[in-house]
């Protein structure tokens, strides 16, 4: 919306003054709006919106016109306006410099000449092979003869040229931040980055790229339907993974079990009441295992610090070697625990 050139920005200091002139004239809103020759629906909206200093950009017509209605003038708005133009002047003019971009700095020396000219025509190379290149299209068979098509066309060429440049600065610049993270290498990158720009160049090609997904929008505004969720690849890579996991962990706990049935009736015959108590060595022996699947000293040695601790230490040496035994039976059924990878 376009605003008349008297305007000013009116606050509520202005309004509260307006409404004090109108109270000691004794008249109301309505009264005040006839006189000033408003006489549509919206009227003592109007001069109520002005006297809460709501009324955006009011002209000085139309303080004029409640002024002269109220039987006043704009020296009874004198205090409040010289504080207006004081106050909020040097807030506008302040936040006017804050916002005027700094003159640049004319180069002085010879060097700071040369500088300037070389970034100026830094950019002439690529942009002359350009033209040339169009030149060179346009002389082909089948191209346009209007002058008029031809700089359209060429208007269109630089344009996506420009667009295939900023695409390839925004590329450069989020390289350089996931590069910032030490555990990625610049090969795998540039590697994320080639497989996504042959998918574009793809879709492109068969037109995937302009094709849209259809959906029962109707359902969904009704709440019939579900909204379709996008399903990200490092969120299936989790679901893989944690797909693995618990059939992983699924199997290790069947066997643990069979390692605890195989346990408790030998533990009961020694004399044992309550052969629970040994579970949770039972287990720490059978983490051991899993740790040192191909170092059988390595486990013994591990086992020993847990047999040595114990209040039985013989019977602890025999239950290590039934669950070693009973593990290296049952290893088989457990698949490799999967790795983050």
């Amino acid at each position: 919306m376009k605003y008349p050139e008297d305007r000013f920005q009116f606050t509520p200091d202005l309004g509260r003054r307006l409404r004090q002139i109108r109270i000691h004239a004794g008249l109301k809103q309505d009264e005040v709006a006839r006189l000033m020759g408003r006489t549509g629906r919206s009227s003592s909206s109007l001069i109520s919106r002005l006297e809460l200093g709501k009324a955006r950009y009011p002209t000085f017509g139309l303080i004029a016109d409640y002024l002269k209605a109220c039987g006043a003038s704009f020296s009874d708005l004198g205090d409040v306006l010289d504080q207006y133009t004081t106050g909020l002047g040097e807030k506008a003019l302040a936040e006017l410099k804050r916002k005027r971009r700094p003159k640049k700095k004319k180069p002085q020396t010879i060097q700071e000449r040369v500088e300037q000219v070389m970034r100026s025509f830094g950019s002439l190379g690529k942009k002359q092979r350009l033209e040339d290149r169009l030149y060179e299209l346009f002389k082909q068979e089948g191209m346009p003869r209007a002058f008029g098509h031809r700089k359209r066309l060429a208007e269109y060429g630089r344009k996506v040229f420009s667009a295939l440049e900023r695409a390839r600065q925004a590329r450069s610049v989020a390289e350089d931040r996931i590069l910032a993270d030490k555990g990625i290498d610049k090969d795998t990158v540039e590697r994320v980055g080639k497989a996504v720009a042959e998918l574009f160049e793809e879709m492109e090609r068969t037109g995937a790229l302009d094709h849209k997904t259809l959906v029962d929008a109707g359902g969904i505004v009704a709440g019939r339907v579900k909204r379709p969720k996008l399903n990200k690849a490092e969120q299936r890579f989790r679901e893989d993974y944690d797909r693995r996991f618990r059939w992983w962990q699924s199997m290790r706990q069947a066997c643990i079990h069979l390692a605890y049935e195989d346990v408790r009736e030998p533990l009961s015959k020694m004399g044992v009441k309550n052969p629970g108590i040994y579970f949770p060595l039972v287990l720490t022996f059978i983490g051991i295992a899993e740790e040192t699947n191909d170092n059988p000293d390595e486990r013994w040695k591990r086992a020993g610090e847990y047999i040595e601790k114990a209040r039985d230490s013989k019977r602890a040496r025999w239950l290590a070697e039934m669950v070693f035994k009973r593990y290296e039976a049952y290893k088989h059924n457990i698949p490799a625990k999967p790795d983050w990878k």
